[in-house]
């Protein structure tokens, strides 16, 4: 199983400010004050490690990968022309594509994951989409909305506890 969201985007969005936008946006949905430290690799070197969020672009804004370790996140842009026939100005224009797949299932990935695509959203004021269905029961939502759905009630006082909760409220979504 893979989980796409989509944000339909007209204003390019600097990778570092994507990513400080995300890991602002990481404590608000773990609601947890844990510092993550950025640091930014070529795809010929990558590194992973636990203590880092790291991107991975390629092409600028054409892919990038976001992760800790295995808990990987991708993002792609494509462009949906417009076609004779079928004209449907909403769905025409560049569109940011935010996966996950399930290869392994672990809270830090779908934290991640929601994170770059609320950030994402709220950088080009635009709902998000999801068209399976699965995670909203409709196929927009704000990127707001999406946030106070998500995000743990509680205070933790450590990642562990925060993510067993995330991983606990994502559970009765049936996502995981």
């Amino acid at each position: 199983m893979s989980l796409d969201l989509s944000i339909k985007f007209s204003n390019v969005v600097d990778s570092h400010d994507l990513l400080n936008g995300a890991i602002n946006n990481l404590r608000r949905i773990l609601n947890i004050n844990v510092l993550f430290e950025i640091k930014e690799k070529s795809h010929s070197n990558p590194l992973f490690d636990e203590n880092f969020l790291i991107i991975l672009d390629q092409s600028s804004y054409i892919f990038f990968v976001v992760g800790f370790k295995e808990d990987i996140v991708e993002g792609t842009s494509v462009f949906v022309p417009r076609v004779e026939g079928f004209e449907d100005p909403e769905q025409e224009g560049w569109w940011f594509i935010f996966t996950i797949r399930a290869a392994i299932e672990s809270p830090m990935k779908f934290a991640l994951f929601f994170a770059l695509s609320i950030t994402f959203a709220e950088s080009q004021q635009q709902l998000i989409v999801e068209d399976s269905l699965l995670i909203f029961g409709k196929d927009k939502i704000d990127y707001n909305e999406l946030l106070n759905l998500i995000k743990n009630n509680h205070t933790h006082s450590n990642i562990n506890d925060a993510l067993d909760s995330f991983y606990y409220k994502l559970k009765s979504f049936h996502l995981v």
